[in-house]
């Protein structure tokens, strides 16, 4: 993680949305960003109550990491709260499938966890 996404962070924890979002912006010019990074901005945005930035940004995750189960109930959110239901079932609907994965390994991991320890 690099600078600027460090110092986003320490913003967004004290809930200081507006240079959050420089910072972030700043990294992804920077680096071109990741995942990580345009999922935080997207959270700051919507934070913010401006949820059609936040959706630009949700996108821009799910493009870099399409498997991130997250993102998907985050963007499904957004798309809710600018009240469009359709958009925000399509999307829980597309990230069904990582979600199920990522519910599956962490399951997984558990038993077998467990199992070791028997």
């Amino acid at each position: 993680m690099d600078k600027n996404t460090e110092k986003g962070l320490e913003f967004f924890k004290k809930a200081d949305y507006d240079n959050a979002i420089n910072h972030f912006q700043k990294s992804i010019e920077l680096n071109g960003g990741d995942f990580y990074t345009y999922n935080n901005m997207a959270t700051s945005y919507y934070l913010k109550e401006d949820y059609e930035k936040a959706i630009e940004f949700y996108i821009k995750a799910i493009k870099l990491s399409p498997k991130a189960p997250d993102v998907y109930m985050n963007l499904a959110n957004a798309y809710k709260a600018t009240g469009d239901l359709a958009l925000a079932l399509d999307t829980l609907e597309a990230g069904k499938f990582s979600a199920l994965k990522a519910i599956h390994k962490y399951l997984f991991d558990e038993i077998y966890d467990f199992a070791g320890k028997v």
